[in-house]
């Protein structure tokens, strides 16, 4: 993929198809679609895989997906606040080099910057680094996801929803064994 221009002429090259309306994917308002976003991501990364087999694996590994962290409580006037935030990791190895550092793969979401975090709400942000070895083993390996040490400097409650904590993304090894095995 790397000298093909990616522009309007190679679009009718791939057809999508939706089911219906009514699913998490074609959901009718007031549907429940709390992080549908993850559900989305993956087909992406399904339909990298079916490209991936008809280019003999000449396409970037699947990328990570996002993790969305918050925390709320009561900051130090004790009004209620509620902070929330993106994470973003590394895109999937290219056969030719390794995957970008820390992209967003949702539009407009970045984290947010430590001074804002740090005047905002009752935290210390420690650390914001590149996360050491997440990008896989490879020739090639996935791009770095980034590490942020925030400290509570009041009592608050956690949330995340997380995708990829267990299963890590397919490799461009896997996409080319793929394609040969057909």
């Amino acid at each position: 993929m790397a000298e093909l221009d990616v522009n309007e002429g190679i679009v009718p090259l791939i057809e999508m198809r939706f089911p219906e309306p009514g699913t998490l994917l074609t959901p009718i308002f007031p549907a429940p679609t709390n992080a549908r976003t993850f559900v989305i991501l993956r087909l992406l990364g399904v339909l990298a895989g079916v490209v991936a087999k008809a280019v003999d694996g000449k396409m970037p590994a699947d990328q990570e997906t996002i993790r969305y962290t918050g925390v709320y409580g009561e900051d130090r006037e004790g009004r209620p606040y509620l902070m929330r935030e993106v994470l973003g990791g590394g895109s999937g190895g290219r056969y030719y080099a390794d995957g970008e550092d820390t992209i967003h793969v949702v539009p407009d979401s970045r984290n947010l910057p430590s001074e804002f975090t740090e005047s905002r709400f009752p935290f210390l942000v420690e650390s914001l680094t590149l996360a050491v070895d997440s990008g896989g083993a490879g020739t090639y390996r996935g791009g770095l996801g980034y590490e942020k040490h925030i400290r509570m400097l009041k009592d608050a409650h956690f949330m995340s929803i997380a995708d990829r904590s267990i299963l890590a993304c397919w490799g461009y090894g896997v996409a080319r064994r793929a394609s040969r095995s057909r």
